[in-house]
């Protein structure tokens, strides 16, 4: 799949366009090609601003990444939370997406929803940054089950001891530290 950008015709910028990141741009380019063409056959245009999407609404799971931190130091956890937000990316191609009942997984820091729930428990401590994850199955799957007896075979408790210990040791005595958090209910989510 090649992506060239206006701005530089000549660089291809699907180096970044991994597995999933394909199927969720064909998914979009679908749903927005039949909302042109419900457009074309409704008169209401404000129904088509009402059925856009809310991306939490997306997908069928959701992982909730919260990197916190316990120290003042700002610029050091600064640090740590950008290490973090580079790992993300990178074992979602290698741990989520190589998982068969996964169909394809997609992270977001620029979603500024926190449940009700998360916003009581950390008030106290400092959220310095955190990340949603969208992952959609292949097959019908009511709960990913994140909490079984054995997590270490867990695939979102997996990636998220990987991004762990790839943090390097000068990094982790920041103070900062990463909570994980799993949803499929959409109810919770509404309350953003």
């Amino acid at each position: 799949m090649v992506v060239l950008t206006a701005g530089y015709p000549e660089q291809n910028c699907s180096f970044n366009v991994n597995y999933s990141t394909r199927q969720i741009i064909q998914k979009e380019l679908e749903n927005g090609y039949n909302m042109i063409i419900n457009a074309k056959n409704s008169f209401g245009g404000q129904e088509l601003l009402d059925s856009w999407k809310f991306w939490l609404n997306g997908y069928q799971h959701y992982l909730l990444i919260l990197c916190i931190s316990s120290q003042n130091n700002l610029k050091e956890n600064e640090n740590y939370c950008r290490f973090v937000e580079s790992r993300i990316r990178l074992e979602l191609v290698f741990s989520i997406e190589n998982n068969n009942l996964v169909k394809y997984a997609h992270a977001t820091g620029k979603e500024n929803c926190l449940p009700m729930e998360i916003k009581q428990k950390y008030g106290g401590h400092k959220i310095q940054q955190h990340w949603w994850i969208g992952i959609e199955t292949n097959e019908q799957i009511n709960q990913i089950e994140i909490y079984k007896n054995n997590e270490g075979n867990n695939i979102l408790t997996k990636f998220v001891e990987k991004i762990k210990d790839k943090t390097p040791y000068i990094l982790l005595k920041t103070g900062g530290r990463l909570e994980m958090f799993y949803y499929n209910d959409r109810d919770k989510l509404k309350e953003c």
